[in-house]
C-alpha cells in the first residue's frame, strides 16, 4: 500500500482492482470515493479522477488528504442523481458502494458513460 491507512477487506482488493484497468485513462470516475484512499491511487494513473460520495464528511477528508493529487475532482453527491456525461469515462469504479443503490437506474448510467470499451470495476455484494 502507498499509504497508512490500515488494512481492511476492500483495501485487500486495491491491487487486483487496479490491475483490471488500463495502465493510463484521461478519465476514472470512483463512485462512493469516502475518504479518498482508492482515488489517489488512481490519480496515479489517470489523467484526471472525479470522486463522489454523498457524505459531505468523507469529501471533506479525501480533499485534505489528496491536496498533493490536483487532479482528483470530488464531489459531494448522489450518484442516483448526478449528471452523467455521455462516453466520458475510460474506467468507472466502486467498492462497497453498489448494494446500497437500485442497479436498473444505475448500469445503464454507468453504460452511457463510459468511453467505448470502456471497463467497469465493482467491488461488491449482491444479493438477489
Amino acid at each position: 500500500m502507498h499509504e497508512q491507512e490500515g488494512w481492511n477487506h476492500n483495501s485487500h482488493y486495491h491491487n487486483f482492482l487496479l490491475k483490471q484497468l488500463p495502465f493510463h485513462c484521461e478519465n476514472i470516475l470512483d463512485i462512493g470515493c469516502g475518504t479518498g484512499f482508492f482515488s489517489r491511487l488512481l490519480a496515479q494513473r489517470a489523467d484526471r479522477v472525479v470522486a463522489i460520495d454523498l457524505s459531505p464528511k468523507m469529501i471533506e477528508v479525501a480533499k485534505q488528504k489528496s491536496r498533493q493529487y490536483p487532479t482528483i475532482d470530488y464531489q459531494v453527491a448522489d450518484i442516483l442523481q448526478w449528471e452523467f456525461p455521455v462516453n466520458q469515462f475510460d474506467a468507472i469504479v466502486s467498492i462497497a458502494t453498489t448494494h446500497h443503490l437500485p442497479l436498473e437506474n444505475l448500469l445503464p448510467n454507468l453504460q452511457a458513460a463510459l468511453k467505448p470499451r470502456g471497463k467497469l470495476v465493482i467491488l461488491d455484494l449482491l444479493e438477489h
